[in-house]
């Protein structure tokens, strides 16, 4: 990032009425300083803008029962683009994420951040925030209500970025037969859209009986990147689904590396990573997939026939539904169905004992620099999953 101008916010001592943006004065909400920069603010010709969220308070908005920020931007003039990205982050004189919470109440749908379908929504950063549901159940069940942390509603938005996320506690109310409640939902976005470093956790409500509840849920994507992502407890959803809506193949060309994917997908249909069978140039490499149900750990819908696919370095383990379904376009090597000897599964601590399988068992070429934690990953020597080993 090359942050050439910035403002401020801060859920604790900011003013949306005598607030100007500026670190002296920053304003209380995230939607005044969306709705500044979308109708006030002179943007420079290049170089990114940053809003910094202090980590004083939630931020979750009590006049709209809909969504805490509503990002509509519909002019040339202000807006991201790809010379002047936009940049929603936690303060960086902060540690911790900033937290941006949805709406209570069950009267509609309820999201932490909207991105509109206009041509100007796109080129979006959103770093070191924490998007929370409170696992409190909140929208309508069924098809007239959602509870979702991010949501990218069109056709017309491109170049969106996850990093040091954490996605969790999205509910729905009356959700006995199916809820609609995801960490990020898009509708045919054309990408590319990343996650890197992040936890997504606890989507859906524990114990329901209803279909839904997953970590990502992406219609129309290409060019995913999904790189040392913790996902666990999706109650009876997929950590990470790729629908197709159309008949299309979202998922072409998607990169799924160093993930951990534990316990998801129990009580319904579930569990890990759902994509089409006909998607082509999938990596699917360097995780662990372990202990999920019920679907295959990596399941086809609907199947078809894709091309160049490589499952690679995977370490199964104790998936109800089988460690992954047969297409034709897929190669699986290098595999191993073993313990994956997590520290203390039962209180989700999913990094490695020093006897895992999992050390050293990676393809160099998707490993990035370090692992979630920060911790180095050795080139030649990464462990598989978001964590490296490192000894306590």
């Amino acid at each position: 990032m090359n942050v050439v101008q910035q403002w401020y916010v801060d859920a604790a001592a900011g003013s949306d009425a005598t607030g100007d943006g500026s670190s002296g004065r920053p304003w209380r909400s995230v939607q005044r300083a969306a709705d500044y920069l979308r109708s006030s603010a002179s943007w420079p010709s290049s170089g990114d803008v940053a809003v910094n969220l202090r980590p004083t308070g939630v931020y979750k908005t009590t006049t709209d029962p809909t969504a805490t920020l509503y990002l509509d931007f519909d002019s040339a003039a202000r807006a991201p683009n790809a010379s002047r990205w936009l940049v929603w982050r936690r303060d960086p004189a902060y540690s911790g994420r900033a937290v941006i919470a949805n709406p209570d109440g069950s009267d509609a749908d309820k999201y932490g951040v909207v991105v509109s379908n206009t041509a100007y929504d796109n080129y979006m950063v959103f770093d070191r925030i924490r998007f929370t549901g409170e696992s409190v159940p909140k929208g309508l069940a069924g098809s007239n209500g959602a509870s979702t942390g991010v949501y990218l509603e069109g056709n017309n938005n491109h170049h969106f970025e996850f990093r040091n996320f954490e996605f969790d506690g999205f509910r729905q109310t009356n959700a006995a037969s199916y809820e609609s409640v995801e960490g990020v939902m898009q509708t045919g976005t054309s990408g590319p859209l990343s996650f890197v470093n992040g936890v997504i956790h606890d989507i859906a409500t524990p114990g329901s009986g209803g279909a839904g509840g997953h970590g990502v849920y992406l219609h129309g994507e290409s060019g995913i990147l999904l790189l040392n992502v913790l996902a666990y407890k999706m109650n009876h959803g997929f950590a990470f689904q790729f629908y197709s809506s159309g008949g299309g193949v979202p998922g072409n060309g998607a990169i799924v590396s160093h993930c951990t994917v534990v316990d998801d997908g129990f009580g319904a249909n579930g569990g890990t990573i759902i994509l089409p069978g006909a998607d082509s140039n999938v990596k699917i490499v360097n995780s662990i997939l372990a202990y999920n149900g019920s679907a295959a750990a990596i399941h086809f819908y609907p199947v078809g026939s894709g091309s160049s696919n490589d499952g690679d370095h995977l370490l199964f383990y104790s998936n109800s539904g089988g460690n992954h379904d047969s297409s034709n376009g897929w190669t699986w090597t290098n595999n191993l169905t073993q313990n994956p000897l997590f520290v203390d599964r039962a209180n989700r601590d999913y990094h490695l004992q020093a006897s895992s399988p999992a050390i050293g068992y990676s393809d160099t070429a998707y490993s990035p620099a370090t692992d979630l934690d920060g911790n180095p990953r050795p080139p030649g020597a990464e462990d598989a999953g978001a964590f490296q080993y490192v000894a306590r």
